[in-house]
């Protein structure tokens, strides 16, 4: 188990093959995908979540310190659901994202996710931005960006939608501690 970062409640860790059935289950919840655009209408078979999954295990290890990985519970080893780091569409920069299990909702996981990988992102990997995109509609995800200490860069077309672009050009105060 590859650990990439930790928190106080959390860890961060590379997916396992084994554990696509997990993955499926998070990214099977309509409420889950609602708002990840590029989830809509993909086929939500557990045949190919698994070779999605492969993908991008396959993917994560051509782009050392960023990828899309396994968000944990400290506390009784539970799967909460994703943080990730990747390449923004076809930009030159690296966006943060996270997607929890519906019924995690609400518990700050993904605040101190996200703050996990943003730390990670400038501190151990050294990048000179990192992005978060969201659809205007979906609050709470804005509102996570926000306390990431993100500053507004408007409406940007962005995986082929209208959606709101935040970034930061070093770590936020707002991320220094987890």
């Amino acid at each position: 188990m590859e650990i990439i970062f930790t928190t106080p409640r959390l860890t961060a860790r590379k997916w396992t093959i084994e554990e696509a059935q997990e993955l499926h289950d998070i990214y099977s919840d309509p409420e889950v995908t609602r708002y990840l655009g590029v989830a809509k209408g993909v086929d939500r078979s557990i045949e190919k979540t698994t070779q999605r999954l492969e993908q991008i295990l396959e993917r994560d290890m051509k782009t050392p310190g960023i990828g899309f990985w396994c968000l944990q519970a400290n506390d009784d080893g539970r799967i909460l659901g994703s943080v990730l780091l990747k390449q923004l569409d076809d930009r030159d920069e690296v966006e943060v994202g996270y997607h929890l299990r519906y019924e995690e909702w609400g518990n700050g996981y993904a605040t101190e996710a996200a703050r996990g990988a943003v730390r990670h992102g400038f501190e151990v990997i050294g990048l000179p931005r990192i992005a978060a995109v969201s659809f205007a509609e979906n609050i709470a995800s804005i509102n996570v960006i926000r306390k990431l200490g993100f500053q507004y860069g408007g409406s940007q077309i962005v995986y082929g939608y209208d959606l709101e672009y935040y970034f930061a050009n070093e770590l936020p105060i707002e991320c220094m501690e987890v």
